[in-house]
């Protein structure tokens, strides 16, 4: 009754009879989230990717939200064909971005899980180099494309994402591999000398909470480098572009830095997903709940974010059943009687 009420006195809408929502509003890429699950891992870890790399006509939606504006979306340009891959987006913005969709930004080894079958293939389709599954210079479009464009550019098998490789590279919240690396980057010399590991080492040491847990030689986790340096630090972008080869998967990129050549693709996991939800107070649109309800019934998608919850409940850190939302969501999955607050 509890969760009735929460949820409206209204029926929901039968999800078989009821149109497809349109991929807009911050739930908009729930339409088009795709489940990787590997064996053994949590059910909290589990990884979802969208189908598609964020449009122009997605940022154009984002930029005139207040999220949006305080992050200066309006300055991308994202006029055209919506349905482009959009680009000239800083990283500020593409993580702007990713919150207001419930989502964020993937790791290199979350995206080399997805496209790259985790490290064991050179391509979502296999090892061989063809220049007609991807917009990559190889193909010598030299321009981004409409999302979804390359059929026979993704991984066979299911509705897997497109345009892993090519259309626009992707930023990613992992550093540039040569950063981390405390000798002299291979004759390279650091993007920003004041963003410098060494710089960043010299930081930590001089924290003691950090410092008293320095390892051998001297060695900090790289999580407290990033941390230390911020923003400024390198990151890595993954998936080649319009204009370079599809054999270049990886490139560095400074947060600021803008590029027609680079976009973005939203990940979350399970966990993360269920607690991002839960935490908005909103009362949903009619449109909104339906695409919420959708994505739970689709696939395995009910069965993981069930586990999920419990696990989190486990721990005792499960959504508390006190917004709109996490009702809806408890009540989808049948875990209404878990749902403990954090302790």
């Amino acid at each position: 009754m509890a969760l009735a009420a929460a949820c409206g006195d209204r029926a929901p809408a039968p999800l078989a009879s009821a149109p497809t929502p349109p991929r807009a509003g911050p739930f908009g890429s729930l339409r088009d989230l795709v489940l990787f699950t590997r064996a053994g891992a949590r059910a909290t870890d589990a990884l979802f990717c969208d189908r598609f790399e964020v449009t122009r006509g997605d940022f154009a939606e984002f930029a005139a939200t207040p999220a949006g504006r305080a992050c200066d979306a309006d300055r991308v340009p994202a006029d055209g064909d919506p349905t482009v891959a959009v680009g000239l987006v800083d990283l500020r913005q593409a993580r702007a971005f990713a919150r207001w969709r419930f989502l964020r930004l993937p790791r290199r080894d979350e995206w080399a899980q997805v496209a790259l079958d985790g490290g064991r293939s050179r391509f979502p389709w296999g090892d061989r180099v063809d220049p007609t599954r991807a917009n990559t210079a190889e193909l010598g479009l030299w321009q981004p494309t409409p999302v979804g464009t390359f059929e026979s550019g993704r991984q066979a098998g299911g509705g897997n994402p497109y345009d892993l490789i090519g259309n626009v590279s992707e930023w990613t919240e992992s550093p540039a591999s040569w950063w981390c690396d405390p000798r002299q980057y291979d004759g390279r010399q650091p993007l920003d000398p004041v963003a410098g590991i060494a710089r960043a080492q010299s930081d930590v040491a001089a924290t003691p909470a950090l410092a008293a847990w320095t390892g051998p030689g001297g060695l900090s986790p790289v999580g407290w480098l990033v941390a230390a340096v911020g923003d400024n630090v390198p990151r890595e972008c993954v998936g080649a572009d319009f204009a370079s080869s599809m054999e270049d998967r990886f490139a560095d990129a400074l947060p600021t830095e803008r590029s027609a050549r680079r976009g973005l693709r939203l990940f979350t996991t399970a966990g993360e997903l269920l607690a991002a939800l839960a935490a908005t107070p909103a009362v949903l649109a009619p449109p909104d709940e339906l695409q919420l309800r959708r994505f739970v019934a689709r696939d395995a998608h009910r069965a993981v974010l069930a586990a999920a919850w419990r696990e989190l409940a486990a721990r005792g850190v499960a959504p508390a059943v006190v917004t709109p939302i996490a009702a809806l969501l408890a009540g989808e999955l049948g875990v209404a009687g878990t749902a403990v607050g954090p302790r």
